[in-house]
């Protein structure tokens, strides 16, 4: 590849907005033109029903190990779904807790880089070590959000502790989506 790809994010401090619907339908448009993959980093999903032990746990045990060939890895855990590629999400949270943010940024960048993906969808969680460093790797971070005074009140602290901690890029990064 001649380029690293590009990495989207999706998060939102507002829960129960339909933020992995609006995700999925964000893949689906891109997959029309472009190679995407969706990673679902949330910790309880709602997505992907089937029990299967080929998930993100076992992605992450690959890239924990550093071993092997990721491309190949890949193709042995891709599903697909209305014409989105995604691997199905861990079934156990804690498998989610104990990925560091190093871990996370070094698969992210060994995916865009070694396989056949020019796009990377993140559907993210709160659980996730290191979020704001994540946010910060994504080329472009969606936000969900609500009109209601609470919901405007978790954003704009949610923002004020990006700036605070050094994380103001994220914010100019930012498209807020009314879902």
């Amino acid at each position: 590849k001649r380029k690293r790809g590009i990495c989207i994010g999706l998060y939102s401090p507002v829960r129960r907005l339909g933020q992995t619907s609006y995700a999925f339908e964000k893949c689906r448009e891109l997959s029309e033109e472009e190679n995407v993959l969706y990673l679902n980093m949330e910790t309880f999903s709602g997505f992907g029903d089937k029990e299967t032990q080929k998930n993100m746990s076992t992605l992450l045990y690959y890239a924990k190990q550093e071993a092997g060939n990721l491309g190949l890895i890949l193709t042995t855990l891709i599903c697909r779904k209305d014409g989105v590629d995604y691997i199905p999400p861990v079934l156990r949270s804690e498998d989610l807790r104990t990925v560091t943010k190093e871990e996370w940024l070094w698969l992210f960048q060994k995916i865009l880089r070694d396989s056949i993906y020019d796009v990377l969808v993140l559907d993210l969680g709160e659980s996730i070590q290191g979020l704001y460093d994540i946010l910060q790797y994504c080329d472009t971070v969606y936000m969900p959000v609500a009109d209601d005074e609470v919901a405007a009140s978790k954003i704009e602290q949610y923002e004020n502790n990006l700036r605070e901690m050094g994380y103001g890029d994220v914010v100019e990064r930012m498209i807020r989506c009314d879902i």
